[in-house]
């Protein structure tokens, strides 16, 4: 598909600075993210996509819900530093970049000091529009390296799109199989095919992630995250969320906090940047 419209949408900045050496976190995000150690280096592996190290001053970008299975490394001086972007990018009004496109796990080191001023510049701009236009360069880097994915599965973005935009209502496989106008028993062949789930397994999938970022982003209480979030029951939010996180909602946002010194609980589970 043919890129006619691009747009960049709920655009998210973020750093941190301390003791990070060896701080292992696992996390899923609804948002493409682009991310650069400015002291230190990452070690970041995306199953399905690749692996990788950084290195100091490295920049790896990870797709909207894909598991990032992410090990920090301290630079001279004993600690770590970075910064991040997180958007979403939605091609001709309806479909995510990282849906039609693959782009590379890590960028050309020939970017890292472009990156590097226009993540600054983000975080400092005085202006919305400045905000915006910085988001459309580093997408510009992105794309120029982005590759099509072939386009076979129209059912797949149906699915994508409905369950994103009805998320935070009561869903069961009935409703989705209504709105791709299939039996539940072909819906159920179509989420194992797409994303090795069942259909209520994907819908929570979503809403999981939704509530990841509203627990980096926002000082929302858990249980409202979990209700923003479409989940009736925040005792059993807390339970899949640390069954896909490997760790409780409050121990996400605590260790998603700036300069969290590493702890020997750490070094096994953490979930900052």
């Amino acid at each position: 598909m043919k890129p006619e419209h691009i747009e960049i949408r709920n655009i998210h900045t973020g750093s941190m600075k301390g003791n990070a050496d060896l701080i292992f976190h696992q996390k899923i995000l609804p948002c493409l993210s682009v991310v650069q150690s400015l002291h230190g280096s990452y070690d970041i592996e995306i199953p399905g996509i690749g692996m990788g190290t950084t290195g100091e001053g490295g920049v790896f970008a990870a797709p909207a819900g894909k598991v990032q299975k992410i090990t920090h490394h301290n630079g001279s001086g004993g600690y770590f530093q970075a910064h991040w972007l997180f958007m979403d990018i939605i091609v001709n009004y309806h479909f995510r970049a990282e849906d039609l496109f693959s782009f590379p796990l890590l960028l050309p080191e020939k970017h890292n000091a472009d990156i590097a001023g226009m993540l600054e510049g983000l975080a400092s701009a005085p202006s919305l529009c400045r905000r915006y236009a910085l988001a459309y360069d580093i997408a510009d880097i992105l794309f120029s390296y982005a590759e099509p994915i072939p386009q076979n599965d129209t059912e797949k973005h149906k699915l994508q799109q409905y369950v994103s935009e009805n998320f935070t209502q009561k869903l069961h496989a009935a409703d989705l199989a209504a709105a791709l106008h299939c039996s539940e028993a072909q819906l159920f062949r179509y989420t194992r095919k797409f994303f090795d789930m069942s259909p209520a397994n994907y819908i929570n999938a979503v809403r999981l992630q939704h509530a990841a970022r509203l627990l980096e982003i926002s000082d929302l209480p858990v249980h409202t995250v979990a209700l923003t979030s479409g989940f009736d029951d925040p005792s059993y939010f807390s339970k899949l969320f640390k069954k896909m996180f490997l760790v409780s909602p409050c121990e996400y946002r605590l260790k998603n906090n700036v300069g969290v010194p590493a702890s020997s609980t750490d070094k096994k589970h953490g979930v900052s940047f």
